[in-house]
């Protein structure tokens, strides 16, 4: 088995739950106060059966509207579309935004040739009432 990091990227998060891309390098905490402090960190596990994505991160695209976390599976070696099951922790926008994207104003699966696999207490409750995360 190997496993692989999907760096997606550093963010702070405030009241308003938006992600603001944040690098410790250039910019400040003190300016972006009550804020939360995240790393968005997908996985790749590559077993002798499958290839697993563990959680799909925000799903933000790059300036040529490839998902980042295609483009970060390439990186470590492998082609999207051989993924075979993603596993998602739980259904947090930082966790399962990338479960689709948007092709021309149309969502598509980001891995239409994997199963998807999501507890079924955490889809009921993500779906039984409303969340802002």
């Amino acid at each position: 088995m190997k496993v692989s990091a999907l760096y997606e990227g550093s963010y702070s998060v405030d009241n308003s739950k938006k992600f603001i891309p944040f690098d410790l390098a250039v910019h400040n905490p003190k300016d972006r106060p009550a804020s939360l402090f995240i790393y968005v960190q997908p996985f790749i596990v590559k077993t002798d059966q499958d290839l697993i994505v563990l959680d799909t991160g925000l799903g933000y695209t790059d300036e040529n509207n490839k998902l980042i976390l295609h483009e970060n599976i390439r990186k470590a070696g492998y082609d999207p579309d051989d993924v075979t099951l993603v596993l998602m922790s739980h259904l947090h926008y930082d966790h399962s935004g990338g479960i689709v994207f948007n092709n021309n104003d149309w969502l598509e699966l980001s891995f239409p040739n994997a199963e998807y696999i999501v507890q079924h207490a955490e889809w009921e409750m993500a779906y039984s009432k409303p969340s802002r995360s």
